[in-house]
C-alpha cells in the first residue's frame, strides 16, 4: 500500500485512523525531510504511538486528534495520504472522501485499503466518484 502511494523522501503524509503507527512509521522510513502526520480518534492510540516514536528514537511525527470525516488540516496541506482499514469504520464515506480529497495538494495521491465494511459495501462503490 505505502509503495503505491509513491512517496517521496520530502513528502507530507497524513495517516488518517492512525492508530498505533503501522503505516506511521513505514511512511516515516520511506522519508527524510518529510513528515508524517498521525490522525486518529483516540488519545490511546496516539499517546501509545508517541510513546512508541519516543522508545524507538523515532523523528518526523506530527500528532492530531480527529477523524476521517473531520481532518484537523488546513487545505491542501499534504502531498499523500493513507488509509487502512479506517473508513469501514465512518458513518459518512462520501464526506470522508471530500476531507482526504480537501486535504490533499494539487497532484497529491490518496493509497487506501479497505475490506468490505458492516454494511456489505466497498469504498469504492459507496462514493460518487
Amino acid at each position: 500500500m505505502l509503495d503505491r502511494a509513491r512517496l517521496t523522501p520530502s513528502d507530507t503524509v497524513v495517516d488518517v485512523g492512525a492508530g498505533t503507527g503501522l503505516l506511521t512509521f513505514g511512511v516515516v522510513e520511506r522519508l527524510d525531510e518529510g513528515w508524517a502526520i498521525a490522525v486518529d480518534v483516540s488519545v490511546d492510540c496516539l499517546e501509545e504511538l508517541l510513546r512508541l516514536a519516543h522508545e524507538q528514537r523515532t523523528t518526523g511525527i506530527m500528532f492530531q486528534l480527529g477523524g476521517a470525516e473531520i481532518l484537523p488540516l488546513p487545505d491542501a496541506h499534504a502531498d499523500v495520504v493513507v488509509t487502512r482499514s479506517v473508513l469501514m469504520y465512518v458513518d459518512d464515506t462520501a464526506e470522508a472522501a471530500r476531507e482526504l480529497y480537501r486535504v490533499l495538494r494539487p497532484g497529491g495521491r490518496i493509497s487506501l485499503f479497505e475490506p468490505v465494511n458492516r454494511k456489505g459495501t466497498y469504498f469504492a462503490t459507496a462514493v460518487d466518484w
